[in-house]
């Protein structure tokens, strides 16, 4: 029990009592879910571990009793940039080990037709039980391509809500929480920078949230909070320009990389953040607490998104015909120094 000592107080996992106990991680599994295929003295020995580790199996852990491959995919977008990939990552990752479950990973670029999940080697093998897929941009009948697989699907982000089967970060909350946030601490003159053009409904969800706020406090959102700004710096800067001349103190941008870019414009023209411009960003990134000004924003939980995802696949596995109601786990505002009351 010297191993078994060691792991008080720490977490613990399946894979864990398994090389305490000696034994593989189906048959800790097997124990967890009283399978009359474990010996007496095995089934002893687990539970012995279990008790003086203070284990505690995650749901996960029971569900999946009968599974086949103890593998579950994931399936992300290569071009996805920043903290987002690796956050869901760690939320999956850690939720998988934590049932004594394999990860598999595929990619696949933005725009290429929805077919080419067919060709991913962990579906072309049968390898895996189920699969999260991040990817939003995958273009033709998805859902159809889906349904020749056969392979239980799990959304993160996906390009539009569903009403089942999807984890998507609440667009809708950020933008207005972000408004609101603005607004108790003086500001009136809020402008909204949309970011580059695209289909995702984040876009537009963001947009329109941005714009009921600003009505529901009786202030009327600042000029051309509704057209598209490319991710390039001479564009900030003349958006910038007009949307200063109109009175803007604080500006709420559509993603932490429009963040970026409003604060290194609003520097090129020698506006001072936050003295004469607070900035807000609906989303965020890891790379934006080291920026020249620290950005405040709204940091969607991608690592809560991940074991969500993972508890709502295995779900799925284990009733097939079954459709799980979409979740939307709330973020939280994250205060760093682009923000002055006035």
């Amino acid at each position: 029990m010297g191993d078994a000592s060691k792991a008080i107080g720490g977490r613990v996992t399946c894979m864990d009592i398994a090389k305490m106990a000696g034994v593989g991680l189906a048959t800790v599994s097997r124990v967890i879910n009283n399978s009359d295929l474990v010996s007496p003295e095995t089934r002893k020995r687990v539970t012995d571990i279990m008790r003086a580790t203070h284990y505690r199996p995650s749901q996960a852990a029971y569900t999946l009793p009968k599974r086949r491959h103890d593998t579950i995919g994931l399936i992300t977008q290569t071009d996805t940039w920043g903290s987002y990939v690796p956050e869901l990552i760690r939320g999956v990752t850690e939720a998988l080990t934590d049932s004594g479950l394999r990860l598999a990973m595929g990619s696949i670029s933005s725009c290429r037709p929805a077919g080419t999940l067919e060709k991913l080697p962990l579906f072309r093998s049968w390898s895996v039980d189920g699969a999260i897929l991040d990817t939003c941009n995958l273009l033709g009948d998805v859902d159809g391509v889906l349904r020749r697989l056969r392979t239980p699907v799990v959304f993160v982000n996906a390009p539009a809500p569903r009403p089942f089967n999807t984890v998507m970060p609440d667009d809708n909350r950020a933008a207005r929480q972000a408004v609101e946030y603005l607004i108790q601490r003086g500001h009136r003159k809020i402008g909204y920078l949309p970011g580059g053009t695209g289909t995702h409904s984040s876009i537009a969800m963001r947009k329109e949230a941005y714009m009921q706020a600003m009505r529901a406090h009786s202030l009327q959102p600042l000029p051309l909070w509704d057209k598209q700004v490319e991710y390039v710096c001479d564009e900030y800067v003349e958006r910038l320009k007009i949307l200063t001349a109109h009175g803007m103190t604080a500006a709420v941008t559509y993603c932490g990389l429009c963040g970026a870019m409003t604060l290194r414009s609003a520097l090129k023209l020698n506006i001072k953040v936050p003295d004469q411009l607070s900035i807000v960003c609906c989303d965020s990134d890891v790379i934006l607490e080291h920026a020249a000004v620290p950005l405040t924003s709204f940091k969607q939980d991608r690592f809560e998104m991940g074991r969500l995802a993972v508890q709502m696949l295995v779900e799925r596995i284990e009733h097939q015909s079954r459709d799980i109601p979409s979740v939307y786990p709330v973020g939280k505002l994250v205060e760093l120094e682009s923000v002055r009351s006035i």
